[in-house]
């Protein structure tokens, strides 16, 4: 298979980016091309990187284009160079040797992929292996209802076959927040099914910079950060269904109306500090991947009364 690895750098991430270059490098399947799309990276002069790592480098930083759509250029620059898979990773994290390998084992017969993620420090210290596999999550995701309230397809451990998707038609709105859990809803809704493989390692980078974060309890920036990625979320993927006439629409106006509902509440410190404190509770029960413990208030009330 034809692949690409694409990573995004950007202000902030240079000290995380020798050590994220360093593991793909080092994969002990060499079959692939490596895109760089640069946004803002002080990184001054890439030639003597590019040397060592043989990259693709496209500077995107005065183009104007959001987070999510830089992702996008990624997979028109696939497209339009005839790749047949690419593969992605966050700058500030690294992957364990064997990443591609798996996938050029399995992506060619499924539609989209995301391997295993262990937790690490900004000092590579680990701090939880295999953080997926301990979530139990399915091994395959093929229906809105198992991506409507929270994400385990992460933009640093996904995989997609162009063959297969390539024809789907990935609008990337200019406030979309969680790309990677709009790429993945978004194929879900066109009948793609995505596949766990636990054989590949992200290594995924915790700290100050990292605001999502995996397993970590909530706190005040993260519950409202949360209630913005999710009131995004379903208000474009409300836009996506009612422009298809979907049905499906009235499942996620549902919860874009919970959140709606939510927002209104956190102007109420008191309301805050009640809610951090039922979450965290049952954090370790409750949590299911990327957004799962920002929860409607009907949800929350449940939690309430264990």
């Amino acid at each position: 298979m034809k692949l690409l690895f694409a990573i995004v750098v950007y202000e902030g991430v240079e000290s995380f980016l020798d050590k994220c270059l360093a593991s793909i490098c080092h994969q002990n399947d060499d079959q692939f091309d490596l895109l760089v799309l640069n946004d803002g990276c002080k990184v001054s002069d890439f030639t003597e990187v590019s040397k060592k790592y043989a990259l693709q480098l496209v500077d995107v930083s005065e183009s104007g284009l959001t987070p999510a759509q830089i992702r996008g250029k990624a997979f028109e620059f696939a497209l339009q160079h005839g790749y047949e898979g690419i593969v992605f990773g966050d700058a500030d994290d690294y992957f364990s040797e064997n990443r591609i390998s798996v996938v050029q084992k399995h992506l060619p017969f499924c539609d989209f992929m995301f391997n295993e993620l262990s937790t690490c420090d900004v000092n590579d210290q680990l701090i939880e292996e295999r953080v997926l596999s301990h979530l139990g999550i399915l091994d395959k995701v093929s229906r809105l209802d198992e991506l409507l309230d929270c994400n385990v397809v992460g933009m640093s451990n996904s995989a997609f076959n162009l063959c297969k998707i390539g024809k789907i038609e990935l609008p990337f709105p200019p406030k979309i927040y969680a790309v990677d859990w709009w790429i993945a809803s978004l194929l879900v809704l066109n009948g793609m099914v995505g596949t766990f493989e636990a054989d590949a390692i992200t290594y995924y980078r915790q700290g100050d910079h990292n605001l999502a974060g995996m397993r970590r309890q909530l706190d005040v920036d993260k519950l409202f950060f949360g209630a913005s990625v999710k009131k995004a979320h379903y208000a474009n993927l409300v836009d996506y269904l009612k422009n298809r006439n979907d049905n499906r629409v009235k499942i996620v106006e549902n919860r874009l109306n919970e959140i709606n509902q939510l927002e209104k509440e956190l102007s109420n410190a008191s309301f805050v500090e009640k809610y951090l404190n039922t979450v965290n509770a049952h954090h370790s029960a409750l949590y299911k991947g990327w957004w799962s413990d920002i929860m409607g208030l009907e949800d929350m009330k449940i939690y309430e009364l264990l």
